[in-house]
């Protein structure tokens, strides 16, 4: 925290005094693929930020903003039903943890954009990096699917995400990329038309509905979520929640 500016420092304080939560500062991130993650566990008194280089303050603004959207903004999320076990079914927890995930990092991305840090994370640049490598050593199916032990399902999503967050970045962030990174989506999406054709159905359905939708607004984003379940064709598996504030930390409801 010492290394970071007074701007970075000052949101902290703002998070900690708006949710009335202490923060946990962990070194290590429990997926250890991953640069930066947030944590909050319903009912408890304070939130956890995982970072694997505390003094990247664009990481460590970008978990922040994660905690912002969930228990200040309270902006309705995927859960499961109360009498929901997603332990029992982990390609819908994978399903679940990957709508949530990226749609709360495309807000995320345009809140770091306004406020003048790098609007997309380390792991993805450094993805893009890797993952043509992968694809012109060999014709391993699961080179761009790290989660292909779960499923067909879970895979395909990713990919589909994975290309359409290549899209944006381009459309959307330029300011930001270097050449180096241009040029990293532009052969990574080269080999993807070519190896994942087919896939383009689904990376069109889930563009449109990114499109159509304001991530910012409560309904709206609502909107959003029920049109992803259903092109997962989860519908009946998941409900809408949001974190409302309790006398012991927050509690999800589904009364959204």
């Amino acid at each position: 925290m010492d290394n970071l500016s007074s701007k970075a420092k000052k949101f902290f304080n703002y998070i900690e005094k708006e949710t009335g939560l202490k923060c946990k500062i962990e070194n290590q991130t429990p997926e250890g693929y991953m640069h930066a993650q947030s944590d909050y566990q319903p009912g408890n008194n304070f939130f956890t930020l995982y970072l694997n280089a505390p003094n990247e303050e664009d990481m460590f603004v970008h978990e922040l903003l994660h905690i912002q959207i969930e228990l200040i903004d309270k902006l309705p999320i995927l859960g499961f039903p109360p009498n929901g076990n997603p332990g029992m079914d982990n390609e819908l927890y994978q399903i679940v943890k990957l709508l949530r995930n990226y749609t709360d990092d495309q807000l995320v991305a345009k809140r770091l954009w306004k406020m003048e840090y790098n609007p997309f994370s380390k792991d993805l640049l450094e993805r893009l990096k890797r993952e043509p490598i992968k694809q012109m050593r060999g014709n391993n199916p699961n080179a761009l699917n790290i989660y292909y032990q779960y499923g067909n399902k879970v895979g395909e999503l990713f990919r589909a995400y994975f290309y359409l967050q290549t899209e944006f970045i381009k459309e959307q962030y330029q300011g930001w990329t270097t050449l180096e990174d241009l040029k990293n989506i532009e052969t990574f999406q080269n080999l993807f038309k070519v190896r994942f054709r087919d896939m383009f159905n689904l990376i069109s359905k889930l563009e449109k509905i990114y499109r159509t939708y304001d991530l910012e607004n409560y309904e709206e984003r609502k909107q959003l979520f029920l049109e992803l379940v259903k092109l997962a064709e989860i519908e009946k598996k998941v409900v809408l929640v949001s974190y409302k504030k309790g006398k012991a930390g927050y509690l999800l409801d589904d009364k959204v």
